[in-house]
C-alpha cells in the first residue's frame, strides 16, 4: 500500500521549515526551499524507518480525497502522474528557483 503523507512548507525569517501534519514529530528545514525539500524526503523516511525499525505501525495518512479534488486524483493517476515530482516542479517554478 502507498501511502501519500502531505508536507506543509513555511518561510519564516529566510529559512524554511517543513511539517508533516500525519506524521507527529517529523519536522525538517533548510535554507533554500530546494534544502528544504531535500531534507524534508530524509526526514521523513528516517522517521517512517525508525517506526518501522521499534515496530511501531506507521501513522494513518490523510485521504487523498481531502486534500486533492477526486477528479484531479483520478485524472493524474489514469495518466501515472507523480504527484511529489509534479508539486517540486510547480513549487521550484513559482518561486523562480532552477
Amino acid at each position: 500500500m502507498i501511502k501519500v503523507y502531505p508536507a506543509v512548507f513555511h518561510l519564516e525569517d529566510g529559512t524554511y521549515w517543513v511539517e508533516f501534519p500525519d506524521i507527529p514529530g517529523c519536522f525538517s528545514d533548510g535554507a533554500t526551499l530546494e534544502d528544504a525539500l531535500t531534507n524534508a524526503q530524509e526526514a521523513m523516511a528516517v522517521h517512517l524507518s525508525s517506526l518501522l525499525d521499534h515496530q511501531h505501525p506507521l501513522p494513518a495518512a490523510s485521504n487523498l480525497a481531502d486534500i486533492i479534488p477526486e477528479w484531479l486524483n483520478d485524472e493524474a493517476m489514469a495518466r501515472n502522474i507523480n504527484f511529489s515530482k509534479v508539486l517540486q516542479k510547480g513549487l521550484l517554478q513559482e518561486l523562480g528557483i532552477n
